[in-house]
C-alpha cells in the first residue's frame, strides 16, 4: 500500500535581515516523517533586498508584490510574515485564501528563537562529542552504507598519518588497505559484510600496514545503526591497537615454552638419576647374594684348614698319615 506523502509550499513575506537569516540557516527543503516543507518563494517591494538577492541565487521565485503568492499555480500552503509591519499582517489576513495558512512575525519569532535555542544545545553537545571522540586514543570512524567515510577522530588521522581531508568521503578500503578494489567476501575479509549479513556487531582481529611501514595488529569492532526502516543508516567503526598486547602474550608464551621446557629437562635429568639409583641398588641386592654364596664354601674351606694346621701342631700323625691329610 503506497503512502501519500504530504508537501507543504512556503511563501516568505519580508527580505530584510531576518528572511536572510532564515534562508542561509536552513535548507531549501525539509523532509521528514513523509511530511516535505519547501521555500518556493520570496516577497518584497525592494527587489535589491538581501534576501531577494539570495533567493533569486538560490532559485526560488521572487515577488515586488506579496499578493502574488496568493496564485494557485504556485500552490502555496503557508505564508510566513518576516516584517513587523502590521499593516502587511493585516492587508495578508484579510486579503489571503481560505487554503493559505498564516504564520505572523511575532509567533514565527518565538519558534524561531526556540530553534535557535536548540540548535545552540545541539552544538553545544556535537563539541562535547567530539572532544570525547578526539579524546579517545582508539580509532574511531563513521562509515556509509557504500563503505564511504563520514567522520574520523584525531586519533585516527594522527596515527593513520592521514589530513581529514584525504579520508572524508573516502572509500575505507582506499584508507585502511591502500586498496582500490573492496575487500573480498570470502572468509568474512571485510567486517561490514559481516555485520550486514549476520544483522549484528562483528568483531575481528586485522593487520594493518602503518604510513612509516609498521605493521600493527588491531581489534576492530563494527557496531551498525538502524533507520526506521530497518536499513543501515551508519556503521561505527572502532579500532584498537592490540600489537603491544600481542607482542606481551607471545613474550610469555616464549617465557612459559622456556619454563616447560627446562622443567621437562630437569624432570627427565631426576628420572635418570632415579633409575641410576634403582639401577645400583638392585646391583647391591645382587653383588650381597653373590658374596654370601662364596662365602660360605669360603668359610668351610677355612675352618678345615685350621683345623689340619691344628692336627699338625700336635705332631700326632705319622708321616704316612700326615701325607693323606
Amino acid at each position: 500500500m503506497s503512502t501519500q506523502v504530504s508537501v507543504i509550499h512556503i511563501g516568505l513575506v519580508g527580505g530584510g535581515e531576518f528572511c536572510t537569516e532564515i534562508l542561509t540557516r536552513t535548507t531549501s527543503v525539509y523532509a521528514q516523517d513523509e511530511i516535505y516543507a519547501s521555500f518556493l518563494a520570496v516577497a518584497d517591494s525592494d527587489p535589491q533586498s538581501p534576501a531577494m538577492v539570495l533567493a533569486d541565487e538560490l532559485g526560488l521565485l521572487t515577488f515586488t508584490d506579496y499578493h502574488q503568492l496568493y496564485d494557485p499555480r504556485y500552490n502555496i500552503n503557508l505564508i510566513i510574515v518576516l516584517t513587523p509591519d502590521e499593516t502587511i499582517l493585516r492587508d495578508i489576513l484579510q486579503t489571503r485564501p481560505e487554503r493559505i495558512r498564516i504564520l505572523s512575525y511575532h509567533v514565527f519569532q518565538i519558534f524561531w528563537k526556540a530553534i535557535g535555542n536548540e540548535e545552540r544545545k545541539l552544538r553545544q553537545r556535537n563539541e562535547e562529542m567530539e572532544t570525547i571522540l578526539n579524546g579517545i586514543q582508539d580509532f574511531i570512524l563513521v562509515i556509509n552504507p557504500d563503505m564511504s567515510i563520514v567522520e574520523a577522530n584525531d586519533s585516527f588521522l594522527q596515527k593513520m598519518g592521514y589530513s581529514r581531508a584525504e579520508v572524508i568521503g573516502r572509500k575505507c578500503h582506499e584508507v585502511y588497505h591502500r586498496n582500490e578494489q573492496p575487500c573480498g567476501l570470502a572468509d568474512d575479509a571485510c567486517p561490514l559484510h559481516k555485520v550486514i549479513h549476520d544483522k549484528c556487531m562483528n568483531r575481528q582481529i586485522q593487520k594493518r600496514e602503518m604510513a612509516d611501514g609498521d605493521v600493527r595488529h588491531y581489534e576492530v569492532s563494527i557496531y551498525p545503526i538502524w533507520e526506521k526502516s530497518g536499513k543501515i543508516s551508519r556503521f561505527i567503526h572502532i579500532s584498537r591497537d592490540i600489537t603491544e598486547q600481542r607482542r606481551q602474550e607471545e613474550e610469555i608464551t616464549q617465557r612459559l615454552e622456556q619454563m616447560v621446557e627446562e622443567r621437562t629437562r630437569q624432570l627427565r635429568e631426576t628420572h635418570a638419576k632415579l633409575l641410576h639409583h634403582d639401577k645400583m641398588a638392585s646391583l647391591g641386592k645382587l653383588s650381597a647374594s653373590v658374596v654370601h654364596e662364596i662365602n660360605n664354601p669360603i668359610a668351610g674351606i677355612l675352618n678345615l684348614i685350621i683345623l689340619m694346621k691344628r692336627i699338625m701342631a700336635e705332631k700326632v700323625l705319622e708321616p704316612k698319615e700326615i701325607e693323606q691329610l
